[in-house]
């Protein structure tokens, strides 16, 4: 006998019928209880088998403390789903990329994984996810323009995931320095004036004020920037109009010697060689203390999960804020992007994981997860537009110090959707390649037209490596 799975719409069908049904038996005339009777089916009750629970694994990139934080989340879930139980896996970013690839291989890939951009082209290249459309088209609970960075999860017609959480790879800034030197922060230029109030020539300016010696030994000790992630680089190319490959979705050639391209590797070198409001990258900084948290940094990177430094045991020890990257020719630009949690083409229950994926991703979870006293649980940054007016989003972070406004602004400014080359190798040409020669111009061992001739040779062996 051929058994065939109900989907969600059928599901919801069934139920609605089985609910109205209870409801007439509900409303008939009852005879007289029997207690023989009534004995007998609380007996039987008792005997009967407890539902049957769902067991799913759910992996995402992160350490121990975020395994422990699933698991809160997932204790709200239950209390909805009881028929669903989830098993959080969380593996080190520096080994999540290896072994969620090497467990597709081995046919014991999670029921759900998480997967970021890159990540998710090999996913979706090697088969090991299936489309999520139906589900969606059945899921009357879902407004899926209201989803942050589609662009993520679309390829072709077909819809692979649902965002687990947004990230944007912004800057943050140190208030308490700006207040020392009398300045106005980052966001005081941003929200006055926009592009004409911060941009790369006010970085420079106002950093400069920053930068300084504290303890008269005639090296600057304290510093407007730390620097950049291959992340924010690229989103600085993109503000001067360059880009480092010919296609986004089809890319089979490298650009990084184009003008504009060299164009802002020149600004990024100028505010270390020049202007001296960043540390060379040639500096062990976390050895020598120079970074964000320990204060004597004006501004510093920052990435999505930056939200989550204001969660009890992590703050900093002083006030900061979010602003974008400077304005460049082409405006703001930001890297964003979104972790999709995928179905796994090997899960035995993709039923349930739909309605735990649909969940995790959903404002519901937000308001709820809050409503639990789990704090900012669900995302580093929003999955839906509609999060931006809750209470539940906006009050934790005003709570902690942060402007809730701003977070819109940042990801308003994220373009393209998807921000990440549809590629294998965009994560080494992103982060490696390109990075380490733009890093050779900031150390001033290489000058920018042999450092970008290097990565252009570099990148299309890379690209030719994955054809």
């Amino acid at each position: 006998m051929n058994e065939k799975r109900l989907n969600r719409r059928d599901f919801l069908r069934v139920g609605s019928m089985s609910a109205a049904g209870l409801t007439l038996a509900a409303c008939a005339v009852q005879p007289a209880p029997d207690s023989s009777a009534e004995a007998e089916g609380a007996m039987a009750q008792a005997d009967a088998p407890a539902p049957e629970v769902i067991e799913i694994s759910a992996a995402r990139h992160g350490f121990d403390d975020d395994a422990v934080l699933e698991g809160e989340i997932i204790s709200v879930f239950r209390e909805s789903h009881p028929h669903i139980n989830v098993e959080p896996i969380a593996l080190p970013w520096e080994d999540y990329n290896t072994k969620i690839p090497v467990m597709i291989a081995g046919g014991t890939a999670p029921d759900t994984f998480a997967c970021h951009p890159a990540l998710m082209f090999q996913v979706v290249d090697a088969g090991a996810a299936i489309p999520i459309n139906d589900y969606i088209d059945a899921d009357s609970d879902l407004n899926y323009d209201d989803i942050l960075f589609p662009g993520d999860a679309r390829f072709g017609d077909d819809i692979m995931g649902l965002p687990l959480w947004t990230s944007s790879h912004c800057l943050r800034f140190n208030k308490d320095l700006f207040e020392k030197a009398g300045l106005p922060t980052p966001a005081d230029l941003y929200w006055e004036d926009g592009e004409d109030g911060w941009n790369t020539d006010s970085f420079v300016e106002m950093l400069k004020e920053l930068s300084i010696d504290t303890d008269g030994d005639g090296q600057i000790d304290q510093w407007g920037c730390e620097g950049y992630w291959g992340t924010h680089t690229l989103a600085i190319v993109r503000a001067f109009g360059g880009e480092y490959l010919d296609d986004l979705f089809d890319p089979s050639k490298c650009t990084v010697e184009s003008a504009e391209v060299k164009a802002a590797v020149q600004w990024m070198a100028d505010c270390v060689l020049k202007h001296e409001v960043q540390p060379s990258p040639a500096l062990n900084l976390a050895e020598l203390g120079i970074e964000f948290r320990s204060g004597v940094i004006g501004m510093g990177m920052a990435a999505g999960g930056a939200v989550e430094d204001i969660r009890p045991g992590r703050e900093f020890p002083f006030g900061w804020d979010l602003v974008p990257l400077p304005a460049g020719p082409e405006g703001f630009i930001v890297w964003g992007d979104t972790d999709q949690s995928v179905t796994s083409s090997t899960t035995p229950n993709p039923d349930a994981v739909y309605e735990w994926m649909s969940w995790r991703s959903s404002a519901e979870a937000v308001q709820q997860t809050y409503d639990a006293g789990v704090l900012l649980a669900t995302y580093y940054m929003p999955t839906r537009k509609s999060i931006f007016d809750m209470e539940a989003y906006n009050k934790p972070l005003a709570d902690g110090g942060l402007d809730p406004k701003m977070i819109p602004q940042l990801l308003g400014h994220v373009k393209p959707d998807p921000f990440v080359y549809r590629t294998p190798a965009a994560l080494k040409i992103i982060f490696t390649i390109v990075f380490e020669e733009i890093k050779n111009v900031l150390r001033g061992t290489k000058d920018i037209d042999e450092a970008m001739a290097e990565a252009c040779v570099l990148t299309e062996e890379a690209l030719a490596e994955v054809s």
